[in-house]
């Protein structure tokens, strides 16, 4: 059994995500096209904006197959709203 990760792609992946989440999500106004959806699934205060991050080693082979491990949080749950990320830590 062989454990291989593809840095490159992973790379590739996290710089597409930031630019992503700049333009399409944590622009000026908040336009995430899901925001209505995360917000009636949380009923105490809603800090839109704060979920993401993509792994060192996401592109990871399990034998030459993808294997994804992915952790989904609602948000952190605390103040600020529309966290930017900074850039090269997605």
């Amino acid at each position: 059994m062989t454990l291989t990760c593809d840095r490159q792609t992973t790379e590739e992946r996290r710089r597409a995500l930031e630019q992503y989440l700049t333009a399409k999500v944590l622009a000026a106004e908040f336009i995430c096209t899901h925001y209505r959806e995360c917000r009636l699934s949380h009923a105490e205060t809603f800090y839109e904006g704060q979920v993401h991050h993509l792994g060192r080693f996401y592109d990871l082979l399990f034998n030459g197959s993808p294997l994804r491990i992915v952790i989904v949080g609602q948000e952190y749950g605390h103040k600020p709203a529309r966290v930017s990320p900074k850039p090269g830590t997605i």
